[in-house]
């Protein structure tokens, strides 16, 4: 008899066979929905991944998020030696890095902090769908001269920004007509997202058009807004930012902003 976990994964099976399962749609429940994207289970597991002893170079498959186990399960191929699975449990934290035939945790984690944080945003973000700050269409503009060039750009290069704004819902939207009307960025000219050349977005041709996208804005208990934004330009071109936001009788102000990623 195979090992559980070779019978619920597959580990017995070759990885190619592996990667291909992780494009196939696991049917989800609305009420069983994960806590954490893929993109953060994955990062939180590579974590603990390389935590193992004598792990370098990995080979990584994720796959779908396991609705009745409330957890994510990711594939890691080292370039030498035996592939591993590392488990993350949305109900308890635990992330356990798991060798095929083992019961005991080749290397542990937490995600608690990270579940505690998204709990708390969504939460954020249903209190600004339900009460939106004030002027969101000059608070959209402000963070866009941010973003814009401080010289000119080159020829052709950067100069046509799609954008798309989170008002609290599931998806983005396009960032209204009317704040486009009023941006006025010298150089640059914005459209909304949706008016993207449909499959250009990790073409290389299209390096240089600005994808932006503007998230919701998250009340602090100091009375300002957190807000995050990020751009993607092209094969390794793309950042993430997050700004402190003030607002008051003569609009919306950027107090402090950090990076989160850049590529």
């Amino acid at each position: 008899m195979s090992h559980p976990i070779a019978r619920t994964l597959g580990l017995h099976a070759h990885w190619p066979a592996l990667a291909l399962a992780t494009f196939i749609a696991a049917p989800a429940f609305a009420n069983d929905s994960p806590i954490l994207s893929q993109m953060q289970a994955v990062d939180l597991s590579s974590r603990v991944a390389r935590q193992v002893p004598g792990v370098t170079d990995l080979v990584i498959a994720p796959m779908p998020y396991e609705a009745a186990n409330h957890r994510w399960v990711t594939l890691f191929k080292p370039n030498t030696g035996n592939g591993f699975i590392v488990t993350l449990d949305e109900s308890t934290g635990e992330i356990c890095a798991l060798f095929e035939h083992q019961d005991n945790c080749a290397a542990k984690g937490s995600a608690s902090d990270e579940i505690s944080k998204v709990k708390a945003v969504a939460k954020a973000s249903e209190e600004a769908r339900l009460h939106p700050p004030p002027d969101l269409e000059d608070l959209w503009l402000t963070v866009l001269l941010k973003i814009s060039p401080s010289t000119p750009l080159p020829a052709g290069y950067g100069r046509t920004w799609y954008v798309s704004v989170s008002m609290g819902g599931d998806k983005p939207v396009d960032l209204p007509a009317i704040a486009i009307a009023k941006a006025q960025i010298p150089g640059i000219k914005i459209l909304p997202a949706s008016a993207a050349p449909s499959g250009t977005v990790g073409a290389g041709a299209t390096q240089g058009d600005y994808h932006i996208g503007i998230g919701v804005p998250l009340k602090r208990p100091d009375g300002n807004y957190d807000v995050t934004y990020g751009y993607y330009c092209g094969v390794v071109c793309g950042a993430s930012m997050t700004a402190v936001m003030s607002h008051d009788r003569w609009g919306w102000h950027i107090v402090s902003s950090r990076r989160n990623w850049i590529s």
